[in-house]
């Protein structure tokens, strides 16, 4: 009797703190994203992916940020590139319900990325 109650205390504490834990951990982890020439957002991701990535813009130098319609990714994406790359966007990881799994990334304007340089070969 009491080992049958031990690993039912056992299994209910891993399932109730254990879920709690993993979901803390994600969390905790939110993407590095940089602006890539010309006009396009990429972004480094060593955890689980989520469903989708969503793309947030800002209108307003970033007093607010708001979801557009079709501005979101697969979760195994790194890239995304926008309509117009002049407003500050930010990517953040969803469930399936779209419930924000991952922390948010830092903030960038994809037109601020740097132009490659010319790379000269000699003949």
């Amino acid at each position: 009797m009491y080992i049958k109650t031990g690993i039912i205390i056992t299994f209910l504490l891993v399932a109730l703190f254990g879920i709690k834990t993993v979901q803390v951990q994600a969390k905790d982890h939110a993407p590095k994203l940089l602006p890539m020439y010309p006009s396009t957002l990429v972004w480094k991701w060593h955890h689980k992916n989520p469903y989708h990535w969503n793309v947030y813009q800002s209108l307003d130098n970033g007093a607010t940020y708001f979801l557009i319609e079709d501005y979101w990714a697969w979760g195994n994406a790194r890239q995304f590139a926008p309509d117009g790359g002049s407003e500050l966007m930010f990517v953040v990881g969803v469930d399936q319900s779209g419930k924000e799994i991952t922390g948010r990334s830092n903030v960038v304007r994809p037109d601020d990325a740097p132009v490659p340089r010319k790379k000269y070969v000699k003949k």
